[in-house]
């Protein structure tokens, strides 16, 4: 009689256990997932709306930001540069001329981008130019930018187009090698995917578009 008990202690500790890994593989953990979803209630609400509707057509540089300028917007650089557009990127709390950490060079490689050659860029040291879209890992990052006097309508939430949509990519750092092969292939479809978008407006003329990506598998 005391049997069903225990099997139901281990099935749940067991689920429990897989719930757990999937949000540190998938979200970065409890702290981002619900980052993520602090970000979604204020897309739902509207204050963060204008972070996703940029106006394309008028954009002439895509400029990756997020805090160190070492994974997010670094790897993200990196794509984008693949595809042949016109890009940048920089950190808003970093030191310039730093090198990618060997565990974001290792997977940038297991998905066939070559990170080695990457150096860090701080905000200070980086030169807006005229149709630049700064594209940002967080809201939190957004906000950062307009308070530092960057035009809101040239600031854009990257996740917006990722597929899965995730309007927030919670930072990489020591959150394991699973959640970073995940956060770098959200920002791998985010980058493909404004990339045909912009080649369908005409904002990379005479380049060929990236190969589609599609949606990453969350488990």
């Amino acid at each position: 009689m005391q049997q069903a008990p225990d099997n139901d202690h281990r099935g749940s500790t067991g689920l429990l256990r897989r719930l757990k890994n999937m949000v540190q593989r998938n979200y970065a953990g409890r702290r981002g997932l619900m980052r993520l979803l602090l970000t979604n209630f204020d897309y739902l609400l509207g204050t963060a709306v204008k972070f996703t509707r940029p106006d394309l057509s008028r954009v002439d540089r895509l400029v990756f930001v997020c805090m160190a300028n070492l994974k997010r917007s670094a790897f993200a650089h990196v794509v984008s540069q693949r595809a042949g557009l016109n890009t940048a990127s920089f950190g808003l709390n970093t030191v310039s001329g730093q090198p990618p950490l060997p565990l974001a060079i290792r997977v940038a490689e297991e998905m066939g981008y070559e990170f080695n050659e990457h150096r860090s860029t701080d905000l200070l040291n980086f030169r807006p130019k005229r149709g630049d879209l700064y594209l940002v890992m967080e809201l939190r990052h957004a906000y950062e930018l307009t308070r530092q006097g960057f035009p809101p309508h040239q600031i854009a939430l990257l996740g917006y187009w990722s597929c899965p949509q995730r309007l927030h990519i919670h930072d990489p750092h020591r959150m394991g090698v699973e959640y970073l092969r995940s956060c770098y292939t959200l920002i791998q479809s985010a980058v493909t995917n404004l990339g045909h978008e912009l080649h369908a407006l005409g904002r990379a003329k005479g380049l060929q578009p990236p190969p589609p990506v599609g949606p990453s598998t969350e488990a």
